[in-house]
């Protein structure tokens, strides 16, 4: 019954806010959610926007730091450091940026650097909600760490 208020509690609370179709959920923390859009920025050590990328909620915050590195460096910035959240030490951005000879500051992710995601193409890590996220956009119900401690192998989450 409480999940059945949570899901009509959702679908009114989403009607009210848009009727935009492209606006989709995302999540601030594992408990708060917003709808609509992100914006994605690049900041200049002034604290100027050098590039912005505009996306729907449910878009990870990593998978843009190419495009506004790119976009900085076209407005003239020349990037030689990049200091970003958990969410900006995905594989990509990691290689991206010792490929440009850029320095890139951002804590790994306990769920990236000691996971092994057999399939890493269905399912991203949304480091504000704390769980993984399907390519529609739907947060994981929960999350387990599995393995045990003090063996061979790290544990993981699931």
């Amino acid at each position: 019954l409480n999940l059945l208020k949570e899901v009509v509690e959702d679908y009114q609370t989403q009607l009210s806010y848009s009727s935009d179709e492209d606006a989709r959920k995302g999540h601030k923390t594992t408990d708060s959610s917003f709808f609509g859009y992100k914006t994605h920025i690049a900041l200049s050590d002034e604290r100027i926007i050098t590039a912005a990328v505009i996306t729907t909620g449910e878009k990870s915050d990593g998978k843009y730091l190419q495009e506004l590195i790119e976009k900085s460096k076209q407005a003239g910035m020349e990037v030689d450091t990049v200091i970003g959240d958990t969410a900006y030490s995905e594989k990509a951005n990691i290689e991206y940026t010792k490929e440009e000879k850029i320095a890139l500051v951002s804590k790994l992710n306990p769920a990236i650097s000691e996971g092994n995601r057999k399939e890493e193409d269905k399912f991203e890590y949304n480091k504000d909600a704390g769980r993984f996220v399907c390519k529609a956009g739907h947060l994981a119900v929960r999350k387990a760490r599995t393995g045990k401690k003090g063996q061979n192998r790290n544990q993981t989450e699931t």
